[in-house]
């Protein structure tokens, strides 16, 4: 009773506006029908997409893992009057910083007309991909060749890492506290690394393994080196050479971070251009993007707005460098101290926390040509369509509010726009909202769409990306 009661009091008001003059909305007719983010593009912006997907090669390209993630970042801000956040830095409206966590993640940020205490924008994205990282003695013999133990970081299918050059990249701390620095196999006539797999001949005994078990992680073994020295052996050849290269033990492993990442450089795919071929998109690409939006950003925003590049996001976001670790808290209390001197305390953190809007940007699968059976081509996003909405369901979504201002600022700023929500009992994933949102933080999940994500050679679309830049600063701008 009361249920239908409130609807014709619903309707009765209603009415009553119509009554005045207010606008009625026109029926809709049809379904909205999505069409390619391509089509509406001027001479101009086709020539802006390509610059823009030129320069994500070049930063993919020497990013290969998050340490050079951070580096190339800090390098581009610092060429763009970025200063580093220090105690002597006057934080005035306008003012562009950035805080380097460790080498391990970034925030980049420009500080807002309202300050901090009016609540930040904050797009959040992470710098690390799946990879093979070394164990603490990596180096083994087996069969007369010297090879790698690795780890795997984030999920990857075991398979696609095998019979293709793999790149070291990272540092080693020795004991006496200096640092090595290592890049062996991205540059021109550097030896690479391959995780050798059975010939057809002789794999009958393996061909009953299911599709994630073809390669076990413990068959992951990259080739460090095959040919003995003297009576030190195939191993002496090893560690002989590593000496020679870094003046370091096989002790030193220890205290490193090396990671195996292939070594191919980013290309351009299909005969007309349109998508990236490239390791690390995910999601160094929307960490990328991310960058751009801040060092490109024009003016002075309203709200203190913050480019956060996490860390380990692949593997829970754990450690000090991760999106679950103080490490935001610890800048927002710098900033608001700045704005509040003595006054700042948890209550005024809280405060701006509340206030405080996020979009997490994490790329999402796009629908795949050659298997559309795994995804709903309703609730599915498409390469080349513009920015992806993301819904979760099962109480991870944004408040319905939330994504209603976003909708109406893509419209606005007339920003290709498409949803994803994974199938029911097949697909799943997440991204680094979750930490904000616990935060008492406003988030919503927005994406770039990949083909082949996870793989060792992502596939995404300039015209996303491009879209992405501008949805970003449509955030950071909207009212």
């Amino acid at each position: 009773m009361f249920a239908r009661h409130f609807a014709a009091l619903a309707l009765a008001g209603f009415a009553s506006l119509w009554a005045q003059g207010a606008p009625q909305p026109a029926a809709p007719r049809a379904l909205p029908q999505r069409v390619s983010a391509w089509l509406g593009l001027t001479l101009a912006e086709r020539q802006s997409v390509a610059a823009l997907g030129d320069d994500t090669k070049r930063f993919l390209n020497l990013a290969r893992q998050n340490q050079s993630a951070v580096s190339e970042v800090v390098r581009r801000a610092q060429a763009r009057n970025f200063r580093e956040l220090t105690p002597a830095l006057h934080l005035a409206p306008g003012t562009r910083f950035y805080v380097n966590n460790r080498g391990r993640a970034l925030l980049l940020g420009i500080v807002g007309n309202q300050g901090g205490t009016h609540g930040f924008r904050i797009i959040g994205t992470h710098i690390d991909s799946p990879w093979l990282e070394l164990k603490a003695n990596p180096l083994v013999e087996k069969q007369g060749y010297v090879l790698f133990h690795v780890l795997t970081h984030g999920g990857l299918k075991h398979y696609q890492w095998v019979n293709r050059p793999l790149a070291l990249t990272g540092h080693i701390d020795r004991r006496d506290g200096s640092r090595v620095e290592v890049s062996i196999g991205l540059q021109p006539g550097d030896p690479v690394f391959v995780i050798p797999d059975l010939a057809p001949h002789v794999d009958s005994p393996l061909r009953a393994r299911t599709y994630t078990n073809v390669i076990s992680t413990e068959e992951m073994l990259p080739v460090v080196a095959s040919e003995p020295l003297g009576e030190a052996g195939v191993m002496g050849q090893a560690l002989e050479q590593l000496f020679k290269l870094y003046a370091i033990g096989p002790e030193d492993f220890t205290s490193a971070e090396l990671i195996l990442t292939p070594n191919e450089p980013p290309a351009d795919a299909g005969l007309d251009r349109a998508l990236i071929a490239a390791y690390g998109q995910d999601d160094r690409l929307n960490s990328f993007l991310a960058t751009r939006a801040l060092l490109d950003y024009p003016g002075t925003p309203e709200h203190t707005s913050l480019a956060y590049l996490t860390n380990n996001e692949e593997v829970g976001s754990v450690n000090n460098s991760g999106a679950g670790s103080q490490f935001l808290d610890s800048v927002l209390s710098r900033l608001l101290a700045a704005q509040l001197g003595s006054g700042v305390d948890e209550v005024a953190l809280h405060a701006a926390k509340d206030a405080t809007e996020v979009i997490s940007v994490d790329c999402n699968t796009g629908i795949n040509p050659n298997f559309p059976q795994v995804q709903e081509p309703d609730n599915a996003a498409r390469l080349g369509y513009g920015v992806t909405l993301k819904r979760y369901g099962h109480g991870f979504d944004a408040d319905s509010e939330f994504i209603a201002r976003m909708r109406r600022m893509l419209t606005d700023q007339h920003i290709p726009w498409q949803t994803s929500t994974y199938v029911e009992g097949i697909g799943g994933g997440g991204t680094i909202g979750l930490f904000f949102s616990q935060e008492n933080m406003e988030v919503v999940d927005l994406g770039v769409p990949l083909l082949s994500m996870h793989s060792p050679y992502e596939l995404s679309s300039k015209v996303d990306a491009w879209e992405m830049v501008r949805a970003m600063q449509g955030f950071i701008a909207m009212p």
